[in-house]
């Protein structure tokens, strides 16, 4: 992707929901869910249809799962 380009983020709250937030290359934030959703799911298809109509070079980024070492 290039170093320029937008990052969609899918992320969880202290309470389980998840919500998505999309940030500029200087990571300004242009767009998030309004509300949080039950389920991983509906959230990361919210995420894709986001990248696939108006962000193709947006990176996807899922922060509900941890890194290797953590």
């Amino acid at each position: 992707m290039p170093r320029d380009a937008p990052k969609l983020f899918v992320f969880q709250d202290v309470v389980g929901n998840y919500w998505w937030r999309l940030r500029s290359a200087t990571s300004e934030t242009l767009a998030a869910s309004e509300s949080g959703y039950d389920e991983k799911g509906a959230c990361e298809q919210e995420v894709w249809r986001l990248k696939a109509g108006h962000y193709p070079d947006a990176d996807v980024l899922d922060l509900t799962t941890p890194r290797y070492g953590q």
